[in-house]
């Protein structure tokens, strides 16, 4: 009976052993699987036109702000069953394109005007940034008027008046107001940190967030005109730096990255850049085996 019980302890045991080899990553991983029951369905609001710019709150998961192209900023406190319009009456103009919620404090918003994405049909460019210091219920304009685009907003996860804006700049005609700006202290003052040339908008940034002192902006030469739409040239890439918090009144050192991407040593990449564009995080992955192979790597200082 003895060896009977342990023959089925040993079998037991071995067989949890080889379980628990079993790689559980192709598992996990496999979003398809997990979400092939779900079912997309519009959630509205059903005015306000095109939306290409929304934010979720950290630690609540009912509340999200969505930006539109011509009909302002919209909030739900109820995960989209109602919503509800927080700009009129504050904002000038009614196309967003982008939002940002501060992750140590929910009740501080930033929202860029003038939608970023690209197309035929144009709805008007945008008016600067605005903010929000109680959750969307008044708002106040804090510059970058001349940006007339602005494509995406980060702020320091530790510090809400810590906040940069990518700006794609104007679509119709060269401008020098393009690039990364940057605030520490909540919008009174901005510094144009990185700036390629007039053609030359940040059509994307994402900051590390296991070290929010690293970022990346992905850099866009492009431009409008009646006949045709400019996508590309010798100023579009990625480039990554730091903004030490300090030297926001000291010119950075935010170099192009190879075709488009760089590992730079002793500042980790991260495993996906969570914000770049669909098609340069594609490129960026293609190219960046080319990078290490072709380019010696860079430290940035």
């Amino acid at each position: 009976m003895s060896k009977h019980l342990l023959s089925i302890f040993v079998f037991c045991f071995l067989a949890g052993h080889l379980s628990a080899q079993v790689p559980q990553k192709a598992i996990t991983d496999d979003y398809n699987s997990i979400f092939k029951t779900v079912k997309w369905r519009s959630i509205g609001p059903f005015r306000g036109g095109r939306s290409n710019a929304a934010c979720g709150v950290v630690g609540d998961p009912r509340t999200y702000y969505m930006g539109t192209t011509g009909g302002g900023l919209w909030k739900t406190d109820y995960m989209g069953i109602t919503w509800r319009n927080v700009s009129d009456g504050f904002f000038k103009t009614g196309s967003v394109g982008a939002v940002a919620v501060a992750e140590s404090d929910p009740n501080v918003i930033y929202v860029g005007m003038g939608e970023h994405a690209v197309r035929g049909v144009m709805t008007h460019a945008g008016d600067g940034v605005y903010k929000s210091t109680d959750a969307g219920k008044t708002w106040k304009k804090i510059g970058l008027e001349l940006t007339e685009h602005i494509s995406r907003i980060v702020i320091d996860p530790k510090d809400p008046k810590t906040v940069l804006v990518a700006a794609q700049g104007a679509l119709y005609s060269h401008s020098p107001q393009r690039g990364v700006y940057k605030s520490i202290d909540g919008g009174v003052n901005w510094k144009n940190v990185l700036f390629v040339d007039d053609k030359t908008g940040a059509a994307e940034l994402s900051m590390d967030m296991n070290n929010p002192r690293i970022l990346y902006a992905a850099m866009w030469e492009h431009g409008r005109l009646p006949w045709k739409v400019i996508s590309g040239g010798p100023g579009s890439g990625l480039r990554c730096g730091r903004f030490d918090r300090v030297a926001c009144g000291q010119e950075q050192h935010m170099p192009r990255v190879g075709p488009l991407l760089r590992l730079f040593e002793g500042y980790p990449v991260p495993k996906r850049l969570g914000g770049v564009r669909p098609a340069l995080r594609a490129a960026a992955a293609n190219s960046a085996a080319a990078s290490l192979r072709s380019s010696p790597r860079t430290r940035v200082e």
